[in-house]
C-alpha cells in the first residue's frame, strides 16, 4: 500500500510498500495518540517498524499506528506511535 500526498500523487520515498493495518476506532469513540521509543529487539512488523510492538499497555491497551509513526518520525527518530480509544467522550479527529 502506498500513501498519497495531499496533491494526490503517491509518495514512494516517505512510505514503505507494506504498512501494517491501521487501528479503527469503535463507533463514537475518540482517539488519542502516544509515541514511545522503539523497542530494543526486532518484533513482528517489517522495516521500518520492526522495533514497534503491535500493542502496548493493558488497561487501556494502545494499538500501533504506522500513519502516526511516520508523521512523528519526521520530527523525532526511533519512535513508535500508538492510538488509545476513549469511548466516554465524543469522537474527535486528532490527525
Amino acid at each position: 500500500m502506498v500513501l498519497a500526498t495531499d496533491a494526490g500523487a503517491p509518495d514512494a520515498e516517505a512510505s514503505p510498500p507494506d504498512l501494517p493495518r491501521e487501528p479503527v476506532a469503535p463507533n463514537g469513540c475518540s482517539a488519542e495518540s502516544e509515541c514511545v521509543p522503539e523497542d530494543a529487539q526486532p518484533l513482528v512488523f517489517t522495516a521500518p517498524f520492526e522495533r514497534c510492538p503491535p500493542t502496548i499497555g493493558k488497561s487501556p491497551m494502545r494499538f500501533f499506528s504506522a500513519k502516526t509513526t511516520l508523521a512523528q518520525r519526521k520530527r523525532e527518530d526511533h519512535v513508535c506511535c500508538y492510538l488509545r480509544y476513549d469511548c466516554s467522550i465524543p469522537q474527535k479527529s486528532t490527525f
